[in-house]
């Protein structure tokens, strides 16, 4: 009874550990108790580049995701990063080699005006699907 009490105090606390703003990265988010504290509004593009040819398309989230689950990947970044290795995959598919996948993201939160959210210079398909939001997301302003 004690590790299962534990337990419930300790995971909804562990965004305490996580380095950043967990309402901007999410990391420690999912589970605690803070998770109907943050509104978010998206503009997300994602960007597959060849990265022998340099050839680069914009892709849509339903290219890969039906338009509900679409929906929601664009207002949480570890669905961002697992849209993106959905992405990777279909495309390293398509040429025949492996892609670059970069997230193109602007995010308005609680009110505030739109600002760019993710890093467009990271290849988050390179990145693990278990990686935290601090590799590629931005500060929090």
């Amino acid at each position: 009874l004690a590790a299962l009490l534990a337990l419930n105090v300790a995971l909804p606390l562990r965004h305490l550990a996580a380095d950043g703003n967990v309402r901007w990265n999410d990391d420690g988010y999912l589970g605690a108790w803070r998770v109907m504290l943050t509104e978010r509004s998206t503009h997300v593009r994602f960007n597959v580049l060849d990265p022998v040819t340099g050839r680069e398309v914009q892709v849509d989230a339903t290219s890969v995701l039906t338009e509900s689950p679409a929906a929601a990947a664009t207002v949480r970044p570890d669905l961002l990063l697992a849209t993106a290795h959905l992405m990777a995959d279909d495309w390293s598919t398509r040429w025949s080699r492996e892609v670059q996948v970069r997230i193109d993201a602007h995010v308005a939160w609680n009110g505030r005006p739109h600002q760019r959210w993710i890093d467009p210079d990271v290849d988050v398909a390179a990145l693990s699907r278990s990686a935290p939001g601090a590799a590629y997301v931005l500060d929090a302003p």
